[in-house]
């Protein structure tokens, strides 16, 4: 095995010969014209993300490194880090980190020419991004939900010309003037409110995401359905009714979830029904009191009461398993952890959360703020509960039944919602995702190691700190952005293909610097003649660097493909063992190693010795000014005859080996 090193010395060839004039170009006897270089580069690296402590430095959404070391979509639906809290008094929903409780963004969840819209319930989408009902009519009469999207997925739309997304990035939301535009969000100034839809339902209120990423969506007041086109905005129809349904008077419509067979769940009163056909199926209701809805990972539903103390457990098929006390007279939202264990709001009544193990036995309840209305899971495990009363957020640690986090909602807030705020009812995996990192220094360009099966794609972009624009990315091409910038934001997008694949990404490195290119790389000359057996320079020619920078050779092994011929130490003339008796040294062939240049014996075996023409393998490094290095090796030809042709057997023999014999 031969190693590369880069030594990086400069000067004269050790034996002080003159650089060749002019060569003689032959191809090699069974290579025809193609006489390729073996050849490696390296660029100065100034940033590599490739093992699974790299890409933490980043964050990410629906993407996981479960496989070691490398970036791919997440394989099932998990919540997410951020939970989205509609305040209803404001007419506003809040979208807040879960890891540091620092609200990421305030938005309208209607026109100002609509009016207050009064928003509850929620329910986050595959992309992360949310769906929202305004429980009042505001719509022309009618119901209506808002689509934002989540910013750190890239499902924001860039509307008004000026680079990056405007959106709100605190406790204060952009101006929302009216409905105008086939969307409904032209005068919205947040660049995240991508969809304003006009539903028949009436009190809007259930809203729930099917496998497609498709929203369902009914109201209390007519408990009608419809089936809203998800996905992001330049998905074709989305945010457009595809389906509607004339629903069941008395059941549903409060709101509710969708279990991983596809059936709908609705309370007050208590409605199962299998959309899968059209018209949809009923397949159950029910009388008891119906308030909120969960479902843990064997599909099992558990419905709340509103009073009386007890959550219901029932089976997929909607046979009730059993009815359990929670801690507290009143209830409202409840939500599964990833333990299967129960968490119950103790309602707008209260000030504390029930926690049930999934076999209904009661272990614990917690004090939280005034009013828990609703209670979430984030993608850590932790428990929320949003507090109508006091205008906060309790995060509650589920190992030690404690809370660990008090998030202040803006003035005035009044949080209430008990529908899905961070995905955690989502019943597929996700067909998007996203990475990000940013980084400090010196960049050039981004190079990065995929794997995109079938028609699933990984997008790579980029984005300086003055602009804010995000650039697509060429793989090892110049980035057109200013280097001198505070930071480079780099975001790697995941599209999952049609047939389900994950795209893979393997590593990524940010550098300033390309390297050389050894590919063609030739030696100058490639052709000498064995006439005096003289030792003849040879020079490494055709090697370039993509910047211009000054290149470096260093030679760092010769071998051949034959023996060599014994040289008389006196003489110098070649000759060939005859007998025993007769001694020789066999002389190196080959010197130059650590110079720039190196130097070959024009000698060879001839025929009567089984020659067929001596090919040299001379092995460099070449290295830039900054750091980047590639490694080659060229060929040179010693033929038995100036007509004829070298036959390459192969780097056999160490040329610059001094061997007695």
């Amino acid at each position: 095995m031969l190693f590369f090193l880069s030594i990086l010395l400069l000067g004269k060839d050790v034996l002080g010969l003159e650089q060749p004039k002019s060569h003689i170009r032959k191809n090699f006897r069974g290579l025809g014209s193609e006489v390729k270089t073996i050849h490696g580069r390296k660029a100065v690296e100034n940033k590599e993300y490739t093992s699974d402590e790299d890409f933490d430095l980043g964050t990410s959404v629906n993407v996981n490194h479960d496989l070691p070391n490398q970036l791919q979509l997440d394989s099932k639906a998990t919540p997410f880090n951020f939970i989205w809290i509609p305040i209803s008094n404001l007419g506003l929903v809040v979208k807040v980190d879960t890891n540091t409780g620092s609200i990421l963004g305030t938005y309208r969840t209607s026109p100002e020419s609509h009016g207050w819209g009064d928003p509850s319930r929620t329910t986050v989408d595959s992309d992360g991004s949310v769906w929202v009902a305004n429980r009042n009519n505001i719509y022309e009469g009618q119901g209506s939900i808002v689509h934002i999207g989540l910013l750190e997925n890239n499902q924001c739309e860039d509307r008004d010309g000026i680079p990056g997304i405007h959106t709100s990035s605190s406790d204060i939301p952009l101006d929302w003037t009216d409905a105008t535009g086939s969307r409904g969000i032209d005068t919205a100034q947040d660049e995240c409110i991508v969809h304003y839809t006009k539903v028949r339902s009436l009190g809007t209120r259930h809203l729930s995401v099917d496998a497609n990423n498709d929203v369902w969506v009914s109201g209390l007041e007519n408990r009608v359905w419809d089936l809203v086109k998800g996905g992001r905005y330049d998905t074709a129809l989305s945010g457009t009714i595809l389906r509607s349904e004339g629903g069941w008077p008395s059941y549903g419509g409060y709101g509710g979830l969708m279990d991983s067979k596809g059936i709908i769940w609705s309370s007050r009163n208590l409605l199962r029904w299998d959309p899968g056909t059209t018209p949809g199926t009923l397949l159950s209701t029910y009388s008891h009191d119906s308030y909120g809805l969960c479902i843990d990972s064997m599909g099992n539903v558990w419905n709340t009461a509103l009073d009386g103390n007890e959550i219901r457990k029932f089976n997929p098929d909607g046979n009730l398993i059993g009815t359990y006390q929670h801690g507290y007279y009143y209830a409202q939202g409840c939500v599964v952890d990833k333990n299967d264990d129960v968490w119950v709001a103790h309602s707008l009544m209260g000030n504390s959360v029930g926690h049930l193990k999934n076999d209904g036995t009661w272990i614990a309840t917690i004090p939280v703020d005034s009013g828990p209305t609703g209670v979430a899971v984030d993608g850590n495990g932790k428990i929320w509960a949003s507090n109508i009363n006091s205008g906060t957020l309790s995060r509650i640690n589920p190992d030690t039944d404690t809370v660990d986090m008090t998030v202040v909602l803006p003035p005035g807030s009044q949080p209430y919602n008990y529908g899905d705020m961070t995905g955690s009812t989502l019943i597929s995996p996700p067909d998007t995702g996203s990475w990000n990192t940013k980084y400090t220094g010196v960049w050039k360009r981004l190079e990065w190691a995929s794997d995109e099966p079938s028609d699933s794609s990984l997008v790579v972009q980029a984005r300086d700190s003055a602009t804010g624009e995000w650039v697509v990315a060429g793989n090892g091409v110049d980035l057109p952005l200013n280097s001198t910038k505070d930071y480079l934001e780099v975001q790697v997008l995941f599209n999952r293909a049609s047939t389900g694949e994950s795209p893979i990404l393997f590593d990524l490195r940010i550098t300033s610097n390309s390297p050389p290119n050894c590919e063609h790389a030739t030696a100058d000359p490639d052709i000498i003649l064995a006439s005096k057996k003289e030792m003849v320079p040879i020079a490494i020619s055709d090697v370039t660097d993509p910047d211009g920078d000054v290149l470096r050779i260093e030679i760092m092994s010769i071998f051949q493909d034959e023996q060599r011929n014994c040289v008389e130490s006196k003489s110098g003339k070649s000759t060939t063992k005859s007998s025993k008796s007769q001694t020789c040294t066999l002389q190196p062939d080959g010197a130059g190693i650590g110079n720039s240049t190196a130097a070959v014996r024009a000698d060879r075996l001839d025929s009567k010795q089984g020659g067929n023409g001596r090919v040299y393998h001379i092995s460099f490094v070449a290295e830039d000014e900054n750091g980047g290095s590639c490694n080659g090796t060229v060929r040179v030809c010693v033929p038995l005859d100036k007509d004829e042709e070298c036959v390459d057997d192969g780097p056999l023999f160490d040329s610059t080996r001094n061997i007695f014999v």
